[in-house]
């Protein structure tokens, strides 16, 4: 069993700033029978994982971008963080040259956006999936961009 002490709050338990010591040991802390002593360890302080998915139809394509947060090992409701995150979709065409043209969607005639509702942003291209050659959505929290994913037509 590892005791450790962090000199700084919010530190991993591998870094620089955290001290670990075997119980027992002259240095470490000391648990009488009556007294239960008990550490949260974890690997990341922030993980950050985004994911899509498509679902295409004659007229109109589902669009679902899920959002998973874990903090200090702690996996983060939507509920708690949807006031904070917020989504760009777009689509992505591949011209002749080979270069990607990028349309940015709003919220109107040809797209609609569904509410944020567990740990996802859905909204639905009103037109076939084949009009772009992928679906992409942009994950920022506040004005930093959090990461982004995409979904193609030759995707399996």
């Amino acid at each position: 069993k590892q005791w450790y002490q962090r000199r700084v709050r919010d530190t991993l338990a591998t870094s620089e700033g955290c001290h670990s010591s075997e119980y027992g040991s002259e240095d470490s802390a000391y648990c009488s029978e009556n007294e239960q002593s008990a550490v949260a360890c974890y690997d990341h302080w922030f993980d950050f994982n985004i994911s899509m998915m498509m679902k295409a139809k004659k007229k109109k394509t589902m669009l679902k971008c899920s959002v998973n947060m874990v903090k200090e090992g702690v996996n983060m409701k939507g509920k708690h963080m949807k006031d904070d995150v917020s989504v760009e979709w777009g689509g992505i065409t591949v011209q002749e040259n080979g270069e990607d043209r990028v349309s940015v969607f709003e919220d109107g005639e040809f797209f609609s956006v569904r509410k944020f509702k567990k740990n996802a942003f859905k909204g639905v291209y009103k037109g076939p999936s084949t009009d772009y050659s992928c679906f992409y959505c942009k994950i920022y929290m506040g004005d930093m961009l959090m990461g982004m994913e995409k979904s193609c037509n030759h995707d399996d």
